[in-house]
Parts: structure tokens; sequence; C-alpha cells
């Protein structure tokens, strides 16, 4: 049944893909607006991308604003740090990568697509969590395919500023205990095939008493 499903969500959306779809189209518009994309935005997104097909718009999810800073760890791929960047020009965006291959692919994509304010720094968190320049510099830790255990939340608590929030995209919604530091703010469920969702946690320093 599962591998149906698969196959099924597969084949539409490579109907689409083949097809002259694109953000141009009314009705692909109506619904990536409806997933939280501006006109602007829009306008300054290739058509082609086909923003209607789109998980939402993690930015409007996470009131990202101009000038922030964002930091984000095992970029891979460059998802989610290069839309981010291309959504908000503004953001001020590190990707750690610490393979070097990957590193290089995301410092082209930077060249080739002109982000400014972004760049690629080769190492491991551990190495950028424990460095005095990235210590409490972050608004945003964003996190994606990484192991969400207490070592993580301890490297990301060291980075982000008090009040910032890490943005994890996971497989599962996990209904434990907030992490320590970390105060759950929401988690939004992305798609259901295979399922996907934001998790979003504000860094707090202390806890008030009751």
């Amino acid at each position: 049944m599962t591998e149906r499903l698969l196959d099924s969500v597969k084949a539409k959306y490579g109907a689409v893909a083949e097809s002259s779809l694109s953000s141009d189209d009314a009705g692909v518009k109506a619904v990536a607006e409806a997933f939280g994309y501006s006109a602007e935005e829009l306008t300054s997104i290739p058509a082609e991308a086909n923003m209607g097909l789109s998980c939402g718009n993690p930015t409007a999810t996470a009131h990202l604003r101009a000038g922030e800073v964002v930091v984000d760890l095992g970029s891979g791929g460059g998802s989610p740090a290069i839309p981010l960047k291309i959504a908000r020009p503004t953001l001020k965006l590190t990707m750690i990568e610490s393979k070097e291959r990957k590193s290089a692919f995301l410092r082209e994509a930077i060249r080739v697509l002109g982000l400014a304010g972004a760049t690629v720094r080769t190492e491991r968190f551990e190495a950028v969590a424990g460095s005095a320049e990235h210590q409490g510099s972050a608004d945003f830790v964003t996190v994606r395919a990484v192991r969400a255990d207490q070592d993580l939340f301890e490297m990301v608590g060291k980075i982000l500023k008090e009040g910032g929030q890490l943005l994890l995209f996971r497989e599962a919604h996990s209904p434990t205990a907030d992490p320590g530091g970390f105060k759950r703010v929401k988690t939004v469920p992305l798609i259901d095939i295979p399922p996907s969702f934001l998790c979003i946690y504000s860094r707090v320093f202390h806890v008030e008493q009751p």
C-alpha cells in the first residue's frame, strides 16, 4: 500500500514537472500564496520553481526578518538554507558543512545565484559551537537531516542568542519534554508522505517560576 502511494505521488509530481505549469499560472500562484508566499516573493523566485508544489513558506512560519543572522548546520545540498536566503535576501546566512565536496557545491551555488551575505564554513558543528565568533551570534539555527539528540541541542544553544529560535526539520513529531534551555513554540506539519514536520524551539536562559 505504501509503495503504491509513493509511486502515485512520484507519478503526479513527475507529470507536473514535465508540464508547462509554473508560478505564472493563476491557479499555481493562488496555491503558493495560500501556502504563505507573498506576491513579491513569488516574483523574486524563478517561475519554473512552481511554488504551488511547495510545503509552505518556512520564512512566514518562523517570522524571519531582514538582517537577521541564520546559521544552517549540516547544509549538505543546501536545503533549507539556500531557499530561505532566496526568499529573504537580506538575511545573513552561514552554512556549516564538514565535507569539502559538499562545501564546494554550496560555494558554487552561492556564486551562481549571486547570494550576497551568504558564506560556507567547512567545519564540524562542535568547532563552530566552540568558537567565540559564533557563540550567541545567531537569531535562527536551521537543522535538517541531522539527528536531534542532546548534543545537537547543546551545540545549537551555544550559537543562538537569548530568544533565538531553532528551526528543526524532522520526519516525526515528538511529544517528549522540551530539552534543557529550549521551549517548543510550535510544530508545523509539512507533508504527509513521507511525513515531515517543522519544529520551532525558542532558546531560553532561565525558567520563570510560577
